[in-house]
């Protein structure tokens, strides 16, 4: 049997951003292990799909990690629970992860004012006086800030443009729209913002920051921001059955991040059996 929903659940969210699976309804949910292959395997063939790889962790059991399809449509070559896939907004995971074991140690305030510890950044924010824009705003998403531009979000960012640089191509979309900390929006920018405190208050890039401290201690090694290194395998992009290249994101923190199914498996059990490989738990 399956138990318990939750974990179950969680685990199929991580694979859910992974592939951007379509809605099905099942009429009958699976209840093993064989039966969810099964399922998988038919969701593949009748969605016509590239490729799918998902893992279910349950209390006291291995971990079920599965990989179907191929890299790209029409190819043999398969994937498999290594190969990597674009992870979108999990991406920001790794931020607040980042973030906070900086505030663990001391090297980051959150109830600092942004204009103190960020000089450099740019914005407009009409409550400064009495509702200061603070760090803890943008780990928040209370910032106020409206999304990203469209110019923004269709950059191709290649060569990699320096975070400072980057927060600086549009900065109009860096206004609080209520005083900060009143009301919770969804922020790209937030994400990009942190990164650019965190290599200012370590002296690394951010990128260098997660890989020697999150991803080489959880152990992800095929996970990272950007181009896919020689040793990891990057399954294609489809859409509409068609190849699509890979975006080089302006905002990369927010979104730019791939990973396998593998190192999904590694972070939920991360979360889930609040490990102290990257934080302190708190009780």
């Amino acid at each position: 049997m399956l138990k318990p929903i939750r974990l179950l659940a969680a685990a199929m969210a991580v694979s859910g951003w992974l592939f951007c699976l379509p809605v099905v309804a099942i009429e009958t949910p699976p209840v093993t292990l064989d039966t969810l292959d099964k399922s998988m395997a038919e969701l593949v063939e009748e969605q016509n799909l590239p490729s799918l790889s998902y893992a279910i962790i349950q209390p006291d059991e291995p971990a079920h990690i599965k990989a179907i399809g191929t890299l790209q449509k029409g190819r043999e070559t398969r994937v498999t629970p290594d190969t990597a896939y674009r992870i979108a907004s999990i991406s920001k995971m790794f931020v607040g992860i980042a973030a906070m074991q900086l505030i663990e140690a001391g090297q980051i305030n959150p109830e600092s004012r942004v204009a103190d510890v960020l000089p450099e950044f740019e914005f407009k924010n009409p409550w400064e006086s009495t509702h200061p824009l603070k760090v803890k705003h943008f780990l928040e998403s209370t910032s106020g800030f409206d999304e990203m531009s469209l110019s923004e979000f269709v950059y191709d960012n290649q060569p990699v443009m320096p975070l400072k640089e980057a927060l600086s191509y549009h900065p109009d979309s860096h206004v609080s729209r209520w005083a900060p900390g009143t009301r919770h929006a969804y922020s790209n920018t937030a994400a990009a913002v942190t990164a650019l405190l965190i290599e200012k208050v370590t002296g690394r890039p951010f990128t260098e920051y997660v890989q020697s401290n999150i991803f080489t201690p959880l152990k992800m090694n095929h996970t990272f921001y950007g181009t896919a290194p020689e040793s990891v395998t990057m399954a294609e992009g489809h859409s509409g059955g068609n190849i699509v290249e890979h975006e080089h994101l302006l905002m990369y923190p927010a979104g730019g991040a791939s990973s396998s199914i593998t190192d999904m498996h590694r972070l939920l059990t991360f979360f889930v059996e609040r490990a102290r490989l990257c934080l302190t738990p708190k009780p």
